[in-house]
């Protein structure tokens, strides 16, 4: 090897600790190369006309003219030339004002079929109609791994374990802006200057959407940030695509979106704890874990949400995950119940005259019963403590302003003034406190991140939560091909 290949492999070694991987091959491996390296991108193809379909529970019959093309997730059928007798159908449906609920299939001109969860005409006029297609899918075979461009997603700040490299006579890349993850499935996340292309591999085993909408949803939380794919194309062993498929809870959202995610992923020296992160909320999230749901949700839309409503459904949220962590210990403000109620009863009369009006007076009695029912703020605080968690006292103090957003909806007191800064760290406050809640609950062991923000903006890790061996060495995984003089391209 001339002399400068050998001081470029030495400083690749140096700067992407290429014999640390653990190199991997095979379709996914191949097909990352040829995104990074070749620029390789998959279009939407023209599909021919429909020949025979099912919609609604009605056959349809061919149109002269056909149009197939994705849009915001969709899958849109333009038929034209259609038949008298589609076209009263057509009408018959658009006057039922019914929701649609069917699976629908079309067979294409070559043989292709066009299936869709449900399918629905939603546009006619004339000679022509639309029917609406979601989570769709046309397949000419069975793909091995499916790939698709992530909208609004970017790994520059993110410590990537995957090494994608190549080496050939005329020189060395190597890219480390990338991730293998795995969850349901096992994707490969490839990051080019201020754009990320998944890789999903299904080992040619048919797209389950329960699956890959739980996986992509972890995806979403790993990165703290709302992403997109608008449809993926299913490419063969070979890399030639044969599949396309569209899913609701994938499309994009449309708007410009906060970032910010639960856990340090930047250069931090706690290395990349991302892909443990990612596993554990996409098991949770595909075991239609209830908890893990609502921590979704409401992480999430506190990243597009408006300050005070992003604060209450973080606090509610809080509260909802912390409650089964905080059923041990006292449960109640008094010693005995039941010694407690035949004390309010004794003094029912005394507790009545002090009643505003004559319809009020059981309500009194009521809410003096009740008074023997801890508050809800020592849900997030009994729920530490079972936890092993220790709650800062600005956070403690920062749970118990719950009230006050429940009860107004606005975060501050009527008398308090708006300070933005202050009041979006507030926000941050409780989002991670209900990320350590989470953490805990799904198994992750690695660190969280806190409300104290890093040089460029990025949450800095919590010094309150305890992380496990938080400064492990994490795996680092590799793709590579060479020329066949330099050796395997494996």
């Amino acid at each position: 090897m001339p002399l400068d290949s050998r001081a470029a492999e030495a400083f690749h070694e140096m700067v992407f600790r290429t014999r640390d991987a653990e190199w991997i091959s095979g379709a996914a491996a191949n097909l990352a190369l040829r995104v990074a390296f070749d620029d390789l991108r998959f279009r939407f193809p023209e599909f021919p006309a429909v020949v025979s379909g099912t919609v609604e529970g009605e056959t349809l019959s061919r149109g002269s003219a056909t149009r197939i093309e994705p849009e915001r997730g969709e899958l849109r059928v333009h038929l034209d030339g259609i038949t008298p007798d589609l076209m009263l159908l057509v009408e018959r449906f658009n006057r039922s004002n019914s929701a649609p609920t069917r699976s629908a299939c079309l067979v294409l001109a070559d043989g292709t079929e066009v299936t869709a969860r449900i399918g629905h005409f939603v546009k006619y006029g004339g000679s022509s109609c639309v029917i609406r297609f979601l989570d769709w899918e046309v397949k000419r075979s069975e793909p091995v791994c499916w790939t698709a461009p992530v909208k609004r997603g970017s790994l520059r700040r993110t410590q990537g374990n995957l090494l994608i490299h190549e080496r050939k006579s005329e020189g060395i890349r190597s890219s480390l802006t990338n991730l293998l993850l795995r969850g349901n499935y096992t994707w490969s996340l490839v990051g080019k200057d201020d754009e990320a292309f998944a890789i999903v591999e299904t080992g040619g085993v048919p797209l389950q959407r329960r699956s890959l909408v739980a996986d992509f949803c972890a995806l979403e939380l790993a990165f703290g940030q709302h992403l997109g794919i608008e449809w993926l194309t299913g490419v063969d062993a070979d890399g030639n695509p044969v599949a396309w498929s569209g899913t609701s809870g994938l499309d994009d959202p449309g708007e410009k979106q906060a970032r910010e995610p639960p856990i340090p992923v930047g250069d931090e020296p706690v290395g990349s704890w991302l892909p443990e992160f990612f596993a554990q909320a996409a098991r949770a999230l595909a075991d239609d874990d209830a908890t893990a749901w609502v921590f979704y949700n409401a992480y999430m839309d506190s990243l597009s949400e408006h300050l005070d409503g992003s604060y209450l459904k973080l606090q509610v949220a809080l509260e909802a995950l912390s409650s089964p962590y905080a059923r041990g210990g006292q449960p109640q403000l008094v010693k005995d119940r039941d010694e407690w109620n035949a004390w309010v009863d004794e003094h029912a009369d005394a507790i009545r005259s002090h009643a505003a009006g004559a319809g009020d007076s059981e309500k009194l009695l009521s809410k003096v019963k009740a008074a023997a029912n801890r508050p809800t703020t020592d849900t997030v605080e009994r729920a530490f403590a079972t936890l092993a968690l220790t709650l800062p006292p600005e956070a403690s103090t920062e749970i118990r302003q719950r009230n006050v957003s429940a009860h107004r909806f606005l975060m501050n007191k009527p008398d308090a003034d708006r300070d933005l800064l202050r009041d979006w760290n507030r926000v941050r406050m409780i989002r991670a406190l209900l990320v350590a809640v989470f953490a805990k609950s799904i198994g992750y062991s690695g660190p969280i991140g806190g409300w104290e923000r890093d040089a460029l903006g990025g949450p800095r890790p919590a010094p309150w939560y305890p992380a496990a061996d938080a400064d492990r060495k994490h795996r680092l995984f590799g793709y590579r091909r060479m020329d066949a003089a330099d050796g395997p391209s494996e």
